[in-house]
C-alpha cells in the first residue's frame, strides 16, 4: 500500500513540472504586442528618417503608408532561436524521459522503454521553430501635427531594441 502512495506522489510531482513544460513550449512562440507612446526630441523629419533606417536594417519593409492618418506599418519576419529551439527540446526530453520513467517504474516496466516518450522531445523544438518563425508588423503613427509623439504597435521585444536604438522616451499610454 505505501509504495502505491509513493509512486502516485511521485508520479503527480513529475507531471506538474510535464504540464509547466507544456505551458513554457506555448509562451515561447505566444504573440506578444504591444502599444507605447514615445516622445522625442528630434524633429519629425529627422525621427522618420532614422526610424525608416531603424526597420530597413532590421530587414522591415513598408507595406503601408498612410500620409493622411501620419501611419506606417512596417513588416518583417522573424527569425526564431536556434538556442531557445534547442533549450525547449531540451526541456521537452527531460520532462518526458522524467514522465516515462515514473510511468515503467509504476507499471514494473522495463527502463529502457522509460525513454520513448523521450523521444518526442524533437517535435517540441521543431513546433517552436515553425510557430516563431512569423511575420511581425510594427504599426508607426505619429500622434500630433507638430511634436515628435509617436505611438508604436510592436512586439515588447522590438519596442525595447527601439528605445534603446533611438532618442526616444516612453510616456505613460
Amino acid at each position: 500500500m505505501s509504495d502505491r502512495v509513493t509512486l502516485a506522489s511521485v508520479f503527480f510531482i513529475t507531471l506538474l513540472p510535464v504540464i509547466g513544460l507544456v505551458f513554457f513550449i506555448r509562451g515561447s512562440f505566444k504573440d506578444r504586442t504591444t502599444t507605447q507612446l514615445f516622445e522625442s526630441d528630434l524633429d519629425r523629419p529627422t525621427l522618420i528618417a532614422r526610424l525608416q533606417d531603424y526597420f530597413r536594417s532590421r530587414a522591415y519593409r513598408v507595406i503601408e503608408n498612410d500620409p493622411t492618418e501620419q501611419r506606417v506599418v512596417f513588416e518583417g519576419i522573424v527569425a526564431p532561436s536556434l538556442f531557445l529551439a534547442v533549450f525547449v527540446a531540451t526541456l521537452a526530453a527531460t520532462g518526458l524521459g522524467c514522465l516515462g520513467l515514473v510511468v515503467a517504474i509504476a507499471t514494473g516496466s522495463s527502463p529502457q522503454l522509460a525513454l520513448i516518450p523521450a523521444t518526442l522531445a524533437p517535435i517540441a523544438g521543431r513546433l517552436y521553430w515553425q510557430k516563431a518563425k512569423r511575420p511581425e508588423r510594427v504599426t508607426l503613427a505619429f500622434t500630433a501635427a507638430d511634436r515628435s509623439d509617436l505611438t508604436v504597435t510592436a512586439h515588447r521585444d522590438e519596442l525595447i531594441t527601439l528605445t534603446q536604438s533611438l532618442p526616444l522616451r516612453a510616456l505613460e499610454s
